[in-house]
């Protein structure tokens, strides 16, 4: 997977690709946004239910979810970045602008990272998934 700019000076694609651990960190920002369209959506029911359930540990016997129970907690330098990704994700109402506007710029460049591919992905799922009415 590779995430994609445009080189303002030259025109040129820059692809950054991303590579061993940062693959699940990248399938995690993926499914992230797909429920984070989904929740700005407002769409309801059991394909959102199951993204949570894949996102956050569920208890069936209390049939609740456990925000503090994530399926990926990262290093020490993004380890909050993630977790305030999650947090924003999973608490009703903040949309991903808001979000943005929420954290600090980093200097951390894997938090810059982070952010990037967030947005990227964010973007390659609203173009390609929500905006052409591919079920998922």
């Amino acid at each position: 997977m590779a995430t994609g700019e445009i080189n303002q000076e030259t025109g040129a694609r820059i692809q950054l690709l991303v590579d061993g651990q940062q693959r699940i960190t990248t399938f995690t920002l993926m499914i992230l946004s797909i429920f984070w369209l989904f929740k700005d959506r407002k769409q309801t029911g059991d394909t959102i239910t199951t993204i949570k359930k894949i996102l956050w540990s569920y208890s069936d016997e209390d049939e609740k979810f456990d925000p503090e129970k994530r399926v990926l907690e990262l290093g020490n330098l993004d380890k909050q970045l993630m977790i305030q990704i999650f947090d924003a994700v999973y608490n009703d109402g903040l949309s991903f602008s808001k979000f943005l506007e929420t954290i600090p710029k980093s200097t951390i460049e894997c938090e810059k990272l982070l952010i990037a591919n967030l947005k990227f992905l964010l973007k390659y799922v609203q173009d390609k998934i929500m905006n052409n009415n591919v079920a998922i």
